[in-house]
């Protein structure tokens, strides 16, 4: 791996002096090229810088909308935030982001032989190659990008700033209010140039252009690929022939590092005559000038209108999403606010939700607590209400049936009383009630009484068939007949024998006859 230094090569003997007709003087013979637009949607401050002269553009979303350049501001750092603070309210810029094409005498550019690589594994190499280039003390800011292979290996052009200036360039414009995301060296803009000369695809251009009382030279071929680029002191560039000498020097290194011939040389810049007419002679090429036509704040444009793989940029990534990323902070902070008031929020509501769920429970416990009490309390009843109701149940389940009852009243009416029941059993058979009903005529000792015995048993047989009951007697019934002739009324004398044979009192009377006596069995209706 080699750092590529351009050889020293002798200095030319002074030409011998030549007629003013002679020396050929080449302006433009076609007409200027027509510049590209912004980009659709720009919004930025683009700034150029080169040895004690600044110029601004303001482009707001792909429209310039103000200009400004002022001159003799040197080299130091220290005003910057002053001039971006200036250029930004003599332009009318309402943007946040600031981008500067720079020209310094300590910005250096140097091609680098690499060993094959490509992405994070180039950038590696590349970084470790920096570090054993670098021709000051510090940490450098540095930016490459791919160049034409030399005949031995690949190779990167890499732009080498010191990164105590970058950080104090960043710092003065941020204390202007502003964010420096991009600085570009103004080799940039001279490469751009290449791809609109009149060359062929595989042919190579060198362009050298005034920047600002240094001359800057970049080396490329027309279809945008990249060999060289370099700076070079104003000190040198004001001698006579000094141009000449270090032009020469580098049309000698790309021949001998990457095997190709410049096919032509283009100057820009004003002064293009007198450029032109010292050149010329002492070169091995013609020299021309630019077809690009220059124009106050021509670099800032410019510079504005370069795409990603054309600018270089020394701002890092980091530093150049810091924008986005304070942007993002502040979105974060702000969501992040909105999220604490809204939960503080939810909280007090929580909070007041929960005070009335629990004034609720509360209310809700001392009132279950009452219904509690309330159903001990009608338990209690209940239960009373229960035993009560078991105790008449009870009570109503061992009375006895209303029928025997209700029966036994009638039979006082029904039966004369002339006889006497000794035995009744009535008892229940389903929805039935069994009669047996038995008994006599105690005072019937002879026939006459049998007989009115009988009558007065036919009589209550009669009553127990009509009667409420309707019995069915089934077995000791009188006949029919029989019981239902009228009773003969009884004469005085039967009723006096009647009474004289009663038994007397202690005295064991005769046994009733059997007409006397009845024995009925039936089945209530």
């Amino acid at each position: 791996m080699l750092t590529l230094r351009i050889p020293a090569l002798p200095k030319p003997e002074p030409a011998p002096p030549q007629e003013p007709a002679s020396v050929p003087t080449l302006e433009p013979s076609r007409p200027t090229l027509s510049a590209p637009k912004f980009g659709r949607g720009l919004t930025t401050l683009s700034l150029s810088w080169m040895h004690g002269r600044i110029e601004a553009v303001a482009v707001q979303r792909g429209e310039p909308t103000g200009t400004w350049e002022k001159s003799g501001v040197g080299d130091d750092p220290a005003q910057f935030g002053e001039w971006v603070k200036e250029a930004a309210a003599r332009t009318g810029y309402r943007g946040g982001t600031v981008t500067l094409l720079l020209a310094h005498p300590r910005l250096t550019h140097q091609l680098i032989e690499v060993p094959p690589a490509r992405g994070s594994a180039l950038r590696g190499l590349v970084e470790r190659q920096v570090e054993k280039s670098k021709v000051f003390e510090g940490a450098p800011a540095w930016a490459y990008q791919p160049a034409l292979p030399t005949k031995n290996s690949q190779s990167v052009l890499v732009h080498l700033f010191p990164r105590d200036l970058l950080d104090r360039l960043v710092s003065e414009t941020q204390r202007a209010g502003l964010h420096l995301v991009g600085v570009t060296p103004s080799t940039a803009v001279l490469h751009a140039q290449i791809g609109r000369l009149p060359l062929k695809q595989d042919e190579v251009a060198l362009v050298a252009g005034d920047a600002g009382g240094m001359t800057s030279v970049v080396v490329g071929r027309a279809d945008g690929q990249l060999l060289m680029a370099r700076s070079l002191d104003g000190t040198r560039t004001r001698d006579k022939g000094g141009v000449a000498v270090d032009m020469s020097r580098t049309l000698l290194f790309v021949s001998q590092q990457f095997g190709v011939n410049v096919a032509g040389v283009w100057w820009f810049g004003p002064g293009t005559s007198e450029r032109l007419a010292e050149l010329n002679g002492q070169l091995p090429v013609a020299v021309q000038a630019s077809p690009e036509e220059h124009r106050p704040v021509y670099w800032a444009e410019e510079s504005a209108r370069l795409g990603p793989a054309q600018s270089p940029n020394l701002i890092s990534a980091e530093v150049r999403r810091a924008p986005q990323q304070r942007a993002a902070l502040r979105v974060t902070a702000l969501v992040a606010l909105l999220l604490a008031a809204g939960a503080l929020a939810t909280a007090a509501f929580c909070e007041v939700l929960v005070r009335t769920e629990r004034a609720a429970m509360r209310d809700l416990e001392l009132r279950q607590a009452q219904l509690q009490s309330q159903h001990r309390e009608l338990q209690r009843t209940h239960q009373k209400l229960e035993r009560r109701s078991q105790w008449a149940q009870a009570v109503l389940d061992g009375r006895p049936a209303p029928v025997p009852v209700w029966f036994l009243a009638y039979l006082s009416e029904a039966v004369p009383t002339e006889l006497v029941v000794t035995n009744l059993h009535l008892r229940q058979e389903g929805a039935r009630w069994q009669l047996q009903l038995a008994g006599g005529m105690p005072s019937a000792t002879n026939a006459a009484q049998a007989m009115i015995a009988g009558e007065r048993i036919a009589e209550m047989t009669e009553r127990l068939r009509s009667g409420p009951f309707q019995v069915s007697l089934t077995a000791g019934a009188p006949d029919p007949v029989e019981a239902s002739e009228p009773a003969r009324p009884k004469s005085a004398i039967e009723m006096i024998a009647v009474w004289a044979a009663r038994p007397a009192p202690g005295a064991t009377g005769p046994t009733a006859p059997p007409g006397a006596q009845f024995n009925l069995q039936g089945v209530l209706q």
